[in-house]
């Protein structure tokens, strides 16, 4: 009952957080939504990545971009290798800090969070989304760093769990370890609060605590 009302509540923060930018996004308003990303920001330095589970529109739009890609078997690509490498996703961060930069100081106005959001709903219908979320999304990068001091973030009971794999094969963003004992543990810096590996676990030892 608790995973299920936790599931119910997220929903209804992801639709009304989704809502208020697409909201923004038709007024032309779309830079107001720098102080909910800020917040969430701040957030992660305590609670972990919650902005990119509960509140970020493109993690919203997965989940029926998901559904389409399945419904229309579309074909799952491996990502370049040349993408894959870590220090590669700050390529992307600096790229939208100049393209912002360069915009102001041209005085032109680019929606670059609506463009972004397109390519993101673009590269997930044949990539996993893990490969947006881990390698190529600006904002998800920053977010890594200040969710590592977070004190509160999912963890699995390493004792009590008996590992059976299925909070890994539901995880959006990979971020599930297997150690060497075979036991489950997760790696707080990409984990999205998402409470999808909680909801699967037959054994229910996994709990978003500090």
């Amino acid at each position: 009952m608790q995973h299920r009302t936790i599931h119910r509540l997220r929903v209804v923060f992801q639709v009304a957080f989704l809502a208020l930018f697409i909201a923004l996004a038709a007024l032309g308003r779309v830079q107001l939504w720098l102080p909910v990303f800020l917040l969430g920001l701040v957030a992660s330095l305590f609670l972990g990545r919650l902005y990119c589970g509960w509140a970020c529109p493109m993690g919203t739009l997965f989940r029926p971009v998901n559904r389409l890609k399945s419904w229309l078997r579309l074909p799952r690509l491996r990502p370049p290798r040349f993408l894959q490498a870590r220090g590669v996703r700050w390529v992307f961060v600096v790229a939208l800090i100049g393209a912002m930069v360069i915009s102001r100081r041209m005085g032109v106005e680019l929606d670059l969070l609506v463009w972004v959001t397109a390519a993101a709903v673009v590269i997930t219908l044949f990539f996993h989304e893990s490969f947006w979320h881990t390698r190529i999304c600006p904002y998800g990068t920053l977010l890594s760093v200040t969710t590592r001091a977070a004190r509160r973030t999912m963890r699995i009971d390493e004792e009590d769990c008996k590992p059976c794999g299925k909070c890994r094969r539901v995880c959006p963003t990979h971020t599930i370890a297997t150690l060497d004992s075979e036991k489950r543990r997760v790696l707080p810096a990409e984990c999205l609060v998402c409470f999808n590996c909680a909801e699967v676990c037959p054994q229910d030892v996994i709990r978003y605590r500090t």
